[in-house]
């Protein structure tokens, strides 16, 4: 089914387990460009590559959402590398 999100960037906090990791996965399934984010960096790292591996787009990102000071540097990262 084609949700017109290819070409489309989601940022997905908490990706790296769990819930966040089963919406992060679908929105790749979707055709998503998907910003894997989470507190634990290794955990992000592997979901992303995850994705990659299957010939899905997505990064990783270490983000805690609670540190305004990383959710701007991840916003700037995010704007300028789409």
């Amino acid at each position: 089914m084609d949700y017109g999100l290819e070409d489309r960037t989601v940022v997905i906090t908490g990706a790296g387990s769990g819930n966040g990791r089963a919406v992060a996965t679908a929105f790749a399934d979707a055709r998503a460009h998907v910003c894997v984010t989470d507190r634990d960096a290794d955990a992000a790292r592997a979901v992303a590559a995850e994705l990659g591996a299957r010939g899905q787009s997505a990064e990783d990102y270490e983000l805690d959402v609670t540190n305004h000071g990383q959710i701007e540097c991840v916003r700037d990262a995010i704007t300028t590398s789409r």
